[in-house]
């Protein structure tokens, strides 16, 4: 997974609760690539790239939903273990909490 492997989010401290449901934000701007997702949160000022299984979480944070959730779902869907993707996904579900590009509904 890609997306979120950005140096500056290593060892930070989580802002944000694994179970509670975040959902993309009001004014997050969105465009589809050939290999993944740019994306652009309102606070930001660099655009986020997310490629691979890591776009597909713009997908799922169309309503409401959990970290833990998403990672549940893109386990099942890659038959990949949750805690490997829970690992993979925590430095760009940080990013995009801290770029304000998803938000507390």
């Amino acid at each position: 997974m890609t997306g979120g492997a950005d140096p500056s989010f290593a060892g930070r401290a989580q802002s944000w609760s694994a179970s509670a449901p975040h959902q993309r934000a009001a004014g997050t701007l969105g465009r589809f690539l050939p290999d993944g997702l740019l994306l652009l949160g309102p606070t930001a000022t660099e655009p986020i790239v997310m490629t691979g299984p890591a776009a597909d979480v713009w997908g799922l944070v169309d309503t409401p939903i959990s970290f833990e959730q998403v990672v549940s779902t893109l386990a099942r869907r890659y038959d990949v273990a949750p805690p490997l993707v829970a690992a993979d996904l925590e430095p760009v579900w940080d990013r995009l909490v801290t770029l304000a590009a998803v938000e507390r509904p």
